[in-house]
């Protein structure tokens, strides 16, 4: 008999612990032992224990004071988990939670990333410091975090930093002990959103068509602007079956927010010879929004 590894043992553990829970506390648990594990080894043996946790946490919705919480951790799990099955999931519950928050428009621009960050080196030296006259300060800077949107970067190494700031404003927002710091911190749901949101946009470029399926699916919660782009984008280059469809579905789904004449400018790019599904979806789209 194999011997098992001490991550293995320390996930069989996890799990029995937890195979009775069912609290957003748990399946964040669980699924943080199992992600912390696989940095050192991957054990394929307990993927489904994690698709189900992730399943539990799209189950339960957004409910509790934490629930941003959750949100985060799917977001980062669809963001860097080495398996696609898992990203796609990820990705897929933490819409589950995110799709009634309201859609932001995605800007272009950042600030330059030294002044993103000497404001996060502000805030943790306000917050450390004990002047009184530095607290007004303190939630200022607070709210800014809080009200920070990135623009999509080109740069992959880049790529986590909504993801930081969205998990860090979050936790404060849902746990923070002092009432004024936690108020300042009140569009953390934006910024957990907008963090999913970006990610969705990466993810149409993942190598595994389950987890470009899945961002062209989401397609549909996205601002009309990024999500017309997404999925003119995808109707152009994508070649995989159910990701068209995926795209077109989304499609039909933003049709009563956008102008027909961008819907049928985008269904335009569905070429010549495609999967017949993917023809007759179309066709019945552009049926539903011509005159």
């Amino acid at each position: 008999m194999p011997r098992l590894s001490l991550p293995s043992l320390l996930i069989v553990g996890a799990g029995l612990a937890l195979s009775a829970c069912t609290s957003p506390s748990a399946h964040r648990q669980a699924i943080e032992a199992t992600s912390q594990a696989w940095y050192s080894e991957v054990l394929p043996d307990d993927q489904e224990e994690l698709l189900d946790h992730i399943r539990g946490l799209a189950d339960l919705g957004p409910t509790g004071d934490d629930w941003l919480v959750s949100l985060t951790l799917l977001s980062q799990v669809a963001f860097e988990n080495p398996s696609g099955l898992v990203r796609a999931e990820a990705l897929r519950a933490a819409w589950a939670l995110a799709a009634d928050l309201p859609a932001e428009a995605i800007p272009q621009e950042d600030l330059p990333l030294d002044v993103y960050r000497a404001t996060i080196e502000r805030f943790d030296a306000l917050e450390l410091g004990d002047r009184a006259e530095d607290r007004e300060e303190l939630l200022a800077v607070a709210r800014d975090l809080s009200s920070y949107r990135f623009a999509p970067h080109a740069d992959p190494r880049l790529r986590h930093l909504p993801l930081d700031l969205a998990a860090m404003v979050a936790s404060r927002a849902s746990w923070e002990d002092d009432l004024a710091l936690r108020e300042a911190f009140s569009l953390a749901p934006g910024s957990a959103r907008h963090a999913l949101s970006l990610i969705t946009l990466y993810a149409a470029d993942d190598i595994d068509p389950a987890v470009r399926e899945e961002s062209l699916r989401a397609a549909r919660h996205l601002h009309d602007l990024a999500a017309l782009n997404l999925i003119t984008g995808a109707l152009t280059l994508e070649d995989h079956a159910q990701v068209l469809l995926a795209a077109v579905e989304s499609l039909d789904e933003l049709s009563t927010r956008v102008h027909r004449r961008d819907v049928l400018s985008t269904l335009s790019q569905v070429r010549q010879g495609s999967d017949l599904a993917l023809r007759q979806a179309a066709d019945a789209l552009a049926q539903k929004v011509s005159p």
